[in-house]
C-alpha cells in the first residue's frame, strides 16, 4: 500500500533504550512543507506496524474512544524527564508566547494534539498517485501514511528530552498554550482538530524543531563552536488557514526557542524549483547557503537556507 503512495519507510528497528532514539548527526534532513506551497514525497518515518481501522499501540494513551475524551490511563507521551536547564525547556519557554501580529499563539504540543499534528503534516505531506477510480485504495494508503506520521511524531517526543526536539502548533490567539507536557490538564484542546481559524482551538499548523550539529551543515553555514543550529523541518499549515501569516509565525517560535536554546542560527532545506517557499522563508529571514542534490543523475535540487540568531 505504502508502495503506491511512493513512501519509502527504512528498516528501522525499535531502540532498546530512549538515549539511543534520539535525533542523530548524521540522519538526512526531513523534508519540510511550508503552507501547501510545495509537495513532498519519499518521507521516510518511523512508526510501528498498522492496518486500517488499527490504533497504533504507542497512542492508546490518545485514544478518544468516538467521543472526543482523551483517555487518562497511561504514561503521558512526551518525555518528561528532569532538564539540566528548565529555562531551556520548550513548553516553558512557549507558554503564552504570541506572535507579533497577535493573532496566532505558537506553544510547544501537548498529549491531546499530537494526533491532530501528526495527521495535518499527513495532510501536507502525501501526494496521490493512484488513478482516479481507486479512490478507496488510495484513502487507505492515505491513512497509513497519516498514521505513521502520528507514530513517528510520538517516538520523537516521547525519547528525546524537550531542550533538544519540539514540535510547535499554531492556534488562534484566543485558545492560549498548551499548560503541560502531557496534555491531561488541558481538557479544552482533547477534541483539537486541524482547520477552521475561526474555532479558537482548532490546531492551524505545526513544525518540528530539532537541536542538531550536524558538520557538513555547520560547515555549510559557516558556524563556529557554540551550541550547533536547530533544524526546522515538517511545517504544515491547514489548508483554510494558508497564506494567512501561520508559517511566519511558527518561525516567529522556532526562533524564540533556538534562542532559549542557545543555537547561533535555524537551518532547513527546501526544493529550489519552489518558487512560493522561497519567497515566504526569504521574507522570514532566511539566506540561501548551497545546494544539495541533483547533479549528472538528475533530480530535484534542495536549497540548504538559514537564519542567524
Amino acid at each position: 500500500m505504502a508502495a503506491a503512495a511512493r513512501i519509502r519507510s527504512p528498516q528501522t528497528t525499535a531502540p532498546a533504550s530512549p538515549r539511543h532514539h534520539g535525533l542523530p548527526a548524521a540522519m538526512p534532513p526531513p523534508p519540510t512543507c511550508l503552507s501547501g506551497l510545495f509537495k513532498v514525497t519519499g518521507v521516510g518515518v518511523l512508526g510501528p506496524a498498522w492496518a486500517p481501522g488499527q490504533r497504533f499501540p504507542a497512542l492508546r494513551a490518545l485514544d478518544d474512544g468516538g467521543d472526543g475524551a482523551i483517555e487518562a490511563a497511561g504514561p503521558p507521551p512526551i518525555n518528561t524527564q528532569p532538564l539540566a536547564d528548565p529555562e531551556r525547556d520548550a513548553y516553558a519557554v512557549l507558554a503564552g508566547w504570541a506572535d507579533p501580529t497577535g493573532r496566532y499563539a505558537v506553544s510547544a504540543v501537548d498529549g491531546g494534539a499530537i494526533r491532530a499534528a501528526g495527521e495535518l503534516q499527513g495532510e501536507c505531506f502525501y501526494e496521490p498517485s493512484l488513478p482516479s477510480w481507486l479512490g478507496a485504495i488510495d484513502g487507505l494508503a492515505r491513512s497509513s501514511f497519516a498514521a505513521e506520521l502520528v507514530g513517528a511524531l510520538t517516538q520523537k517526543l516521547k525519547y528525546n528530552p524537550r531542550d533538544a526536539f519540539a514540535c510547535l502548533v499554531a492556534r488562534g490567539a484566543g485558545a492560549g498554550g498548551a499548560a503541560a507536557p502531557g496534555g491531561a490538564s488541558a481538557p479544552a484542546l482533547a477534541g483539537m482538530s486541524a482547520g477552521d481559524p475561526a474555532d479558537p482551538t482548532a490546531l492551524l499548523g505545526v513544525v518540528e524543531l530539532s537541536r542538531q550539529s550536524d558538520q557538513e551543515v555547520v560547515r555549510g553555514l559557516g558556524l563556529t563552536g557554540g551550541e550547533g543550529y536547530a533544524y526546522v523541518a515538517a511545517m504544515a499549515v491547514s489548508e483554510a488557514s494558508r497564506r494567512q501569516g501561520v508559517a511566519r509565525a511558527l518561525l516567529g517560535g522556532c526562533e524564540v526557542l533556538g534562542r532559549a536554546w542557545g543555537v547561533q542560527a535555524l537551518a532547513l532545506h527546501v526544493y529550489e524549483d519552489n518558487a512560493g517557499a522561497l519567497r515566504a522563508y526569504e521574507a522570514a529571514g532566511f539566506e540561501r547557503r548551497g545546494t544539495v542534490g541533483g547533479g549528472v543523475l538528475g533530480g530535484r535540487r534542495r536549497l540548504l537556507m538559514s537564519k542567524r540568531l
